[in-house]
């Protein structure tokens, strides 16, 4: 068995039981914190303690790099970015130094002090076209990367932590983040040698450790770096004659997936030269390796000499860190220079913010709506694709579970295109928690919105994030702090919009992603028969319908199973079947939610309404709501129904709308569209 070969991660802020029986795993060496394991100093300490008493021989790993990689946040002194001591560098190379001398000590002294082994850091990338690296390098210059990050690491040391140096050979000098896509640099060897790999060459000696990039050097083999014996052994152990440790970057990345599963592309690391392999954010898949592992013949233990001497808890943060000679210096000097009074740089930034690499480069994090449905799943899906096919770095996410008839959508593109989404969770979509999102996102981040712009339907305190993008068919709802880029058109599904702007700038659209966009489309315009279609979208369906290989009449087939699909609700709570399409609105002073009900099972909702009402009383109180109207669609018939279960809110639905309440139900001939009629009803009312 090839014994702490695996580095995984944790779900939260404490140990599950399973957390306690997959950290018992001898195949497991490391476990790597990301934000969602950090509140506090104090908390991430008796997280690590509870670690080491199931595992004592674990490596504790973080990204604690500086600037917008700092998995460490609440109660621990704030860090720049790399980026900002190259500024200064270049206008004061002694006051550069040792700054970023005081800051490598710094940061090592409280990662240790809360009991985690190595950060891996520092980055010793250039600052070049990169969509990832940007200002978490010190600078566009080899040779200004070499001296500053040397000075790091002597702080680094000079603490007790071993340095870890990535991504070698070199991430800095190609466009596509290997997170989200391929990455390929085409360059010769002598062309990456005399450039990026300089900063990793004359460090050498000082680096303990070093990550490869998930980059295909393609000059020089086929295989990311991560994966290839020339790079880790023809290149870096014999040429170079490094003998220091080698943790692959993390295998759940989109560009390690070029080796294929989770076991192939451990093996393929393993083999490539890797001595610790990290498989993030996907327990299944982590487990799968850790089993696997356990059928691989052992390997040389060189990661053993990355743990560190943790110091003495002393019962908070700054009483700790006391143990560390330089700590207070180096903390007022770091403090004072970039948080106090600011030196003097070319560019006075914010310290921590991640604005803009050298070429102009930016994340942007893009969702959908809270209780999403198709079109917000689809529309963040297509519009990061749009965006990251430009080269402006983006990231999907979704901001809630999917719905049944989401669910059937996912599970059609899984069946149809799983090649292309290998290694993504059945969801396709990672989760950004709506009311948490700084456990994912940093104040200030860059957000693209689609298929929504009221601030009620999105992330809280939306107003803390710089809107920059959005896409939708909803009306006006927001007023962003710097321009953005707004597309909304009177249609019927964000993703006819989303089409548009694919052709307008000529980005290929996939058969994977004309179906997603259909089934959007299908779903808002309930198969092109609601009053919200327009001809744009018939348009656009017959357009997609052609990419994706698909008839009419398996466009219509289609279209019924998803339906069908998100109508059998048996299974469901009545809390989950108001909230599977829930939405808030403000008409006047009057807060309102409603929750849609999609069915072609109309009998099966009406036979739940007493449940329903109860629920919907219940949600009320809980959301400070004046009212929740529950909205049912009719799909087969192409009508509507409202259930009367208060007495203020049936006199307003009765005047909103001319109608009678009979056997607890408002019939609403006709309308089926929250957007286009009972919104704009309810609206004339109040106003």
């Amino acid at each position: 068995m090839a014994t702490g070969i695996i580095m995984a991660d944790v779900d939260g802020l404490t140990l599950t039981d399973d957390d306690k029986n997959f950290l018992a795993n001898d195949a497991l060496g490391g476990v790597i914190l990301f934000k969602r394991n950090v509140a506090d100093p104090t908390q991430v300490r008796a997280l690590t303690d509870s670690m080491r008493a199931i595992n004592p021989n674990l490596i504790i790993s973080a990204d604690q790099e500086g600037g917008r990689v700092a998995r460490f946040r609440d109660g621990f002194t704030p860090l720049p970015a790399m980026g900002r001591l190259g500024e200064i560098y270049d206008d004061n190379q002694e006051l550069a130094l040792s700054l970023a001398y005081d800051t490598g000590y710094l940061m090592a002294c409280e990662v240790l002090a809360v009991g985690v082994d190595i950060s891996f850091a520092p980055v010793m990338d250039i600052d070049g076209c990169s969509l990832v690296i940007g200002d978490r390098a010190f600078h566009a210059d080899p040779e200004v990367v070499t001296a500053l990050s040397a000075r790091f690491i002597d702080g680094m040391n000079d603490a007790g932590m071993k340095a870890t140096g990535k991504h070698f050979p070199g991430h800095g000098s190609i466009t596509p983040d290997s997170h989200v896509s391929d990455a390929v640099d085409e360059r010769t060897l002598d062309e990456i040698w005399a450039c990026d790999l300089i900063t990793f060459k004359n460090n050498l000696s000082k680096l303990d450790a070093l990550m490869p990039a998930h980059v295909i050097f393609s000059q020089i083999d086929d295989k990311p770096a991560g994966f290839s014996k020339v790079w880790l052994q023809d290149i870096l152990r014999q040429q170079l004659g490094y003998d220091g440790v080698l943790f692959s970057d993390d295998l759940s990345m989109k560009a390690a997936h070029v080796a294929g599963d989770v076991t192939a592309r451990v093996k393929s690391a393993i083999e490539a030269g890797c001595d610790m392999v990290l498989v993030c954010n996907n327990r299944d898949d982590a487990m799968r390796a850790v089993e696997f592992a356990k059928t691989m013949p052992e390997v040389v233990n060189r990661f053993g000499k990355m743990k560190s001497t943790i110091p003495t808890w002393q019962g908070d943060l700054i009483s700790t860190c006391q143990a560390f000679e330089h700590y207070k210096t180096a903390k007022d000097n770091v403090m004072k220079a970039f948080f106090g009074e600011v030196i003097t740089a070319k560019n006075v930034k914010d310290p921590t913010n991640y604005s803009t690499n050298s070429q102009g480069f930016i994340m942007h994090h893009i969702f959908g709506h809270t209780s999403p449905d198709t079109d917000a799943f689809a529309s963040a899906f297509a519009f990061a694709h749009w965006l990251n096919a430009q080269n402006i770095a983006a990231t999907p996410y979704r901001l809630g579970a999917p719905n049944l008839e989401t669910k059937f959508v996912l599970d059609y593109l899984w069946q149809h295109y799983s090649d292309e989404l290998d290694g993504l969770t059945p969801e396709i979509l990672p989760y950004l928690d709506p009311n948490q999102p700084l456990n994912t996102l940093s104040p200030g981040d860059l957000v693209g919105l689609t298929d929504h712009n009221e601030p009620a339907q999105s992330i809280t305190n939306l107003a803390d994030f710089d809107v920059r993008y959005i896409i939708d068919h909803h009306k006006l709802g927001i007023s962003t702090p710097t321009p953005a880029y707004v597309r909304i058109y009177p249609v019927g599904c964000t993703c006819t919009i989303l089409y548009e702007m694919f052709i307008q700038n000529s980005i290929t659209i996939t058969p994977l992603l004309a179906t997603f966009m259909l089934s959007a489309i299908l779903s808002d315009t309930l198969n092109l028969n609601s009053p919200t279609t327009t001809d744009d979208d018939r348009m656009v369906v017959t357009k997609l319908l052609a990419i994706a290989n698909m008839s009419e009449s398996q466009k219509d087939d289609f279209a019924q199973a998803m339906f069908l699909a998100k109508s059998d609700v048996s299974h469901l709570s009545a809390r989950d079947i108001l909230l599977m399409d829930y939405k808030e609105y403000q008409f006047g002073t009057s807060k309102w939610g409603i929750a849609g009900i999609e069915t072609m099972n109309l009998p099966q909702i009406i036979g739940r309404m007493n449940d329903l009402i109860t629920t919907a009383q219940i949600l009320k109180q809980e959301k400070q709501l004046d009212h929740l109207m529950i909205a049912i669609v009719d799909i087969a018939q192409r009508t509507g129904y409202a259930i009367a279960y208060d007495h203020a809110q049936n006199t307003i639905l009765s005047k909103a709308f001319g109608a009678t309440a009979q056997d607890g139900l408002f019939s609403l001939t006709g309308i089926v569209s929250r957007k286009k009629q009972i919104v704009p009803a309810l609206e004339a009312y109040f106003n």
